[in-house]
């Protein structure tokens, strides 16, 4: 595709190893222009007031989400990525306040302005976060991811974390250590470091 006079600001892309996946430009005007592989992108969501795109890209193909400046989410790609909001674990509402998102391999979850978390995506990714579902309906700050978890940071310094139990997603060996006084994480492929206080 020619690119040169399409007032590209930022390039996206899913995939990884030798699949590559799809693209994705924004645009300077706030519209989104998509090619290759990652499925049929809803483009009429996409023409205008695009903030910003994320993209993943794990062992399902790999998909994107995108933030409009009214808060609300647009997905598109491989379903079992997160690539379609439908048929997902939990009821969840990505029609406004979604202020960021954050993706392992094939998963997205959403932080929203009231500080809950929304995830969707492969469930051994960390598409269901079930398992955390109180501890993530308020009072998040930021969530960290690795490619196969997630793990979410609260204002009061604890941690809640979900996806694959081999890559930090169960953390409840040390629950303790983790119910106060964290201050940053920092992820590795399949692991979580906590730095506390």
């Amino acid at each position: 595709y020619q690119l040169s006079h399409m007032n590209i600001s930022e390039i996206f892309t899913t995939g990884s190893g030798m699949d590559c996946g799809g693209f994705a430009a924004l645009r300077n005007d706030s519209s989104v222009f998509t090619w290759g592989g990652g499925g049929n992108a809803p483009q009429m969501a996409l023409d205008h007031n695009v903030t910003w795109v994320y993209g993943n890209g794990g062992a399902y193909g790999g998909a994107f989400a995108a933030i409009k400046s009214n808060g609300s989410v647009v997905t598109w790609g491989s379903q079992y990525s997160g690539g379609s909001l439908n048929d997902m674990v939990q009821e969840m509402d990505l029609s406004g306040n979604v202020v960021d998102i954050f993706s392992t391999g094939d998963a997205f979850c959403a932080l929203k302005s009231d500080g809950s978390v929304d995830a969707w995506g492969q469930w051994e990714s960390g598409g269901d976060d079930s398992s955390v579902r109180e501890e993530l309906s308020a009072n998040v700050t930021t969530v960290y991811s690795n490619f196969h978890a997630f793990a979410a940071l609260k204002k009061d310094g604890s941690v809640a974390t979900w996806g694959n139990s081999w890559a930090g997603g169960n953390s409840s060996a040390v629950r303790d250590q983790l119910s106060s006084g964290v201050t940053k994480i920092f992820s590795g492929v399949n692991v979580f470091i906590a730095v506390k206080a």
